[in-house]
């Protein structure tokens, strides 16, 4: 994928907690969108149907969705999120899944599949530093 710029994004790299939405913490973005908790049909706090979106602030369709079976709980981690019907990313078109990885890890940090943080020279040292092996 072509690098652009940060006026071209848009999907923003950057997230911070802004109160809540539908239940659940609700991220804006720095620049152009954000991520939010959209229930599904008999959603509750014991059984989780819904998906998080990552949405465009200028239009609604330009959306990256988390499938319901990752949504359970909160979207840290590496997980496939699929490409809304209104855009293509990367060659991708709508539909086809994407490989995103939310991470609340600092700099110097490696971010695990499961979100967990590491010391960044802790990953590939020919020992299992992540619970989930993803190092």
């Amino acid at each position: 994928c072509k690098s652009v710029t940060e006026e071209d994004l848009i999907f923003d790299r950057e997230y911070y907690p802004y109160g809540t939405k539908n239940g659940r913490i609700y991220f804006r973005g720095v620049r152009s969108s954000h991520m939010f908790y959209k229930p599904g049909e008999g959603d509750s706090s014991e059984g989780r149907t819904g998906s998080w979106l990552i949405e465009s602030y200028k239009d609604k369709d330009i959306r990256m969705i988390l499938p319901p079976k990752d949504s359970k709980k909160y979207p840290f981690g590496r997980f496939k999120w699929k490409i809304g019907s209104g855009i293509s990313i990367c060659q991708q078109t709508p539909g086809q899944l994407m490989s995103l990885t939310m991470s609340s890890c600092p700099a110097e940090t490696f971010t695990c599949n499961s979100g967990e943080c590491i010391p960044l020279a802790n990953k590939c040292n020919s020992k299992i530093d992540c619970a989930d092996e993803s190092d």
